[in-house]
């Protein structure tokens, strides 16, 4: 509190400032101001505006927030994918380990949980998988479904059924699968497969399919391979080969009527070729190697199978007058009898066939430029389009005779390992200048 004292002072002060106010003008009103705000507060002032980089502070959250979820969306999937294959190595699995996007990937007897096969889906870089003694299941299958860049599977030795398959369908470039030993695969299962139209190759060796469902596959599904329990298929094409079949073997072949074509082993013999006469719609029949007689191939031909094209090379059993039987085929287009004896009497009767296309005598030392003279004029010559006369004993004055008019169609000739003379060769290419000469 200012007592009486002091009050009296100031107002003796009062005046005389005042007066010093309006001498000095405005110089001294910031001493009176300061001089006398102890006395009189000022009156109240709204606050200022906050300054305008305070004012932006919420909109740059907001931007440093999306930068920070844009970012965050373009490292998840590398980070998913590092800790997908770092499970599936948990797993067993092994592929290429110097990539994040694995082409191909092995998981043989791997154990597969949901987690494992949640991971294994969105590797969608694969092409090559094999899922191998593995316990996968029918329903674990639909897992595979994100795969759509794979091209091969192997499920070999696994619980998976015909069931399953319904899930591999849907893989829209499926080119090869195996199922060898997937013993609850069975003949239903192949109705699903003949509708994988983009299928080339499937293998079911050891498993209970049997060759009839096989052979009605192939005809509805023409450009895939089959490899199974009873050969190799193709188009109705059965190939046995690389099998250990017998003549009692080919047994299986009376209940597989719609096979158009066989390629037999080596060690069939005449009782074996009994088996055929159950195929009527027989069209290729390769028999090289095997020791069919010719008493063996007179019974074959008299069950008439429609036989266009027929290889019975390194037939060692079958004489000249045997294989002269096969000018008895009205549909045989092309003949194959390499390294057999083939001789004059072959080329007797087949040069009155006018379907003949190709004739392949390959080191057949029986034919000789006497017997292939009957040969150069006669009708079968005129549709022939490839004739392999290597290692034969054709002559220079054999083919002098040989003319355009008399092999209008011939497209490819092989007279490699004779003993024409270089100038009767050339001679001939001049003549035939629309023909593939070999020599």
């Amino acid at each position: 509190m200012i007592s009486s004292r002091v009050r009296a002072r100031l107002q003796v002060v009062k005046p005389r400032v005042s007066r010093q106010i309006t001498q000095h003008g405005p110089a001294l009103n910031g001493a009176l101001v300061w001089f006398v705000m102890p006395v009189v507060p000022p009156p109240a002032q709204p606050p200022p505006h906050p300054p305008p980089r305070i004012r932006l502070r919420w909109p740059l959250v907001l931007a440093t927030g999306a930068a920070t979820v844009l970012i965050a969306m373009q490292l998840w999937p590398s980070w998913q994918r590092s800790q997908d294959l770092q499970r599936l190595v948990q797993a067993g699995a092994i592929f290429d380990t110097r990539s994040h996007t694995p082409s191909w990937m092995r998981l043989v007897g791997a154990t597969f949980d949901t987690t494992t096969l949640e991971s294994l889906a969105r590797i969608t870089t694969l092409e090559d998988l094999v899922l191998d003694e593995s316990n996968i299941s029918d329903r674990d299958l639909k897992f595979l479904s994100t795969l759509t860049r794979l091209k091969r599977l192997s499920l070999t030795r696994t619980p998976i059924t015909d069931n399953g398959l319904v899930h591999l369908s849907k893989l829209p470039v499926l080119t090869t699968l195996i199922l060898n030993s997937s013993y609850h695969v069975t003949d239903r299962g192949l109705q699903t497969l003949g509708r994988m139209t983009h299928l080339e190759d499937v293998s079911l060796l050891d498993t209970t399919v049997t060759l009839p469902e096989l052979v009605s596959l192939s005809g509805r599904h023409r450009t895939l391979q089959i490899n199974s329990p009873h050969g190799v298929l193709g188009d109705r094409k059965l190939a046995l080969s690389g099998t250990e079949i017998n003549d009692d073997g080919l047994l299986r072949l009376h209940n597989a009527s719609q096979l158009q074509g066989v390629e037999l082993p080596g060690r069939i013999t005449d009782r074996g070729f009994r088996h055929l006469h159950t195929l009527t719609d027989l069209k290729y029949l390769v028999a090289a190697g095997t020791t069919l007689t010719d008493q063996g191939l007179e019974k074959l031909l008299a069950q008439a199978p429609p036989l266009v094209e027929v290889d019975f090379s390194n037939c060692r059993r079958l004489t000249d007058a045997g294989l002269a039987q096969l000018a008895s085929l009205p549909h045989l287009t092309q003949l194959r009898a390499d390294q057999t004896a083939a001789g004059p009497r072959l080329i007797t009767a087949i040069s009155q066939s006018s379907r003949l296309e190709l004739l392949s005598l390959v080191n057949c030392r029986g034919i000789d430029g006497e017997s292939l003279a009957g040969l150069v004029k006669s009708p079968a010559l005129k549709r022939l389009r490839f004739l392999m006369l290597r290692g034969t004993g054709i002559t220079d004055s054999t083919i002098e005779t040989l003319a355009p008019v008399h092999s209008p169609n011939l497209k490819g000739l092989d007279l490699r390992d004779t003993r024409l003379s270089t100038d009767a060769v050339s001679r001939l290419k001049r003549r035939l200048n629309g023909c593939q000469i070999i020599n």
